[in-house]
């Protein structure tokens, strides 16, 4: 039995970080909504898009029941301080980092959470991606 069969499920943040990025989003944000694990927080942070990402994120997750935070800025800072930005807000005990142009199999979280909590001396977890 592993600690996730008894312990309440660790939070994992979901650190997104996107650039006019409106036509993918939605496909992005629907592959976390699928997932089978589900004790997510969703921490965006927006790169100043001149497209319509941001109204895109805000009425896609305004829909859901997963808290997210949205960070928009005025102006763009690149993606190592975007993606810094939003890691330093995220609450989780876990990080997931998906890029806004990224899908997710429904089961990946799920995975990643069991091996990182049957592994206690683990850091962080890292897979090929196709």
């Amino acid at each position: 039995m592993s600690r996730m069969d008894y312990d309440e499920p660790p939070l994992v943040s979901v650190a997104i970080i996107t650039y006019n990025q409106a036509d993918i989003i939605a496909h992005t944000l629907a592959s976390v909504a699928a997932q089978t694990y589900k004790n997510l927080e969703i921490i965006i942070g927006d790169d100043a898009s001149s497209d319509e990402t941001p109204e895109v994120i805000n009425q896609i997750l305004a829909a859901g029941s997963t808290p997210y935070q949205l960070i928009r800025r005025e102006k763009n800072i690149g993606i190592t301080r975007n993606l810094n930005d939003v890691l330093s807000h995220c609450q989780g005990k876990y990080i997931a980092l998906l890029g806004g142009d990224d899908l997710w199999l429904p089961e990946k979280v799920e995975v990643a959470i069991s091996h990182l909590e049957s592994r206690p001396n683990a850091s962080f977890l890292c897979h090929g991606s196709i």
